[in-house]
C-alpha cells in the first residue's frame, strides 16, 4: 500500500509565518524528527516539479529541510541530489543576481506563484545531518537558491515576503516561457528546449513579457517596474 502523500498547509498557517525551532542535536535521531523527514521525502517525491521542501511547509514547526535536486520537465539537465539539513544556516558569499523561484506552499499546478527574487548563487551552508553531526559545504547555482529558499521557511520568510510583488506570474505562464526559450537561469548555457543562439532576456524584454501573460496589467505596474529597474525613459 502506498503511503499518503502529506498535506502542504495553506498559506494562511501561522507555520508558514513563524520561525521554526531548532532542534537539539539528541532530537536528530528521533522518531519524531524521521517521521518528519519521512513525510518530507514524500512530498517532494509526488510533485515533479519540485526541488527541496521544509517542515513549516507541512505544519511542522522544526527547522528540517530536504534539499532534493532532481530532472524537471522545465529544467531537464539537474543532477539528481538529496540531503536532508537540519538546522541550516546559509552564508551568502559571491555571484548575486536576479532569477525565477516558485513555491508550492502558494498555489499548486499550473496556478502556483512564480517570480523573480534576488539570489547570490555562490553560498556556503552549515547544518547537522541525519548523522547528526555538523557539515559545511559551499554550493553553487541551482543548489544554492534551493539552499536559500528553504532556509528562509525555517525562518518564517516565505518567498512571497521576498519576491519582487511586480514581476508575480502563474506556473503555467512561467513555464511556456521556458519551454519557448524565452527565460533562461544565469547557470546556464541555454534555455531548455531552444537553440543555443538564444540570448539571456533582457530587462526589457522580461518587461514586454510580463504585460503579455499578466493579462491587463494597469499601467502603473509597468511604470513601477520601469523605475525600479531604470526603464524609464
Amino acid at each position: 500500500m502506498t503511503a499518503e502523500v502529506p498535506r502542504l498547509v495553506p498559506t494562511y498557517d501561522p507555520c508558514l509565518w513563524t520561525p521554526a525551532r531548532r532542534l537539539a542535536v539528541e532530537e536528530i535521531g528521533s522518531a519524531a524528527a524521521l517521521e518528519v523527514v519521512d513525510k518530507l521525502r514524500r512530498v517532494s517525491a509526488a510533485d515533479p516539479f519540485s526541488v527541496g521542501v521544509s517542515a513549516p511547509q507541512i505544519g511542522e514547526g522544526v527547522a528540517i529541510s530536504l534539499i532534493s535536486e532532481k530532472p524537471t520537465p522545465t529544467t531537464p539537465y539537474n543532477e539528481s541530489y538529496q540531503k536532508v539539513m537540519f538546522n541550516p544556516v546559509v552564508r551568502d558569499i559571491d555571484r548575486p543576481a536576479m532569477v525565477w523561484e516558485g513555491c508550492m506552499s502558494f498555489g499548486s499546478g499550473s496556478d502556483m506563484l512564480y517570480a523573480m527574487v534576488k539570489n547570490f548563487l555562490h553560498v556556503e551552508v552549515g547544518y547537522y545531518g541525519l548523522d547528526a553531526e555538523w557539515h559545511e559545504e559551499e554550493h553553487f547555482n541551482l543548489r544554492a537558491q534551493i539552499d536559500k529558499h528553504e532556509s528562509r521557511h525555517n525562518d518564517g520568510t516565505p518567498f512571497v515576503k521576498y519576491a519582487d510583488p511586480l514581476t508575480f506570474m502563474t506556473a503555467g505562464n512561467y513555464r511556456l516561457l521556458r519551454y519557448g526559450g524565452l527565460v533562461r537561469l544565469p547557470w546556464e548555457q541555454a534555455p531548455p528546449h531552444s537553440m543555443d543562439n538564444i540570448k539571456e532576456p533582457t530587462l526589457p524584454q522580461v518587461r514586454g513579457l510580463l504585460a503579455q501573460v499578466q493579462h491587463a496589467t494597469p499601467p502603473d505596474i509597468l511604470e513601477a517596474f520601469d523605475n525600479r529597474y531604470g526603464l524609464a525613459a
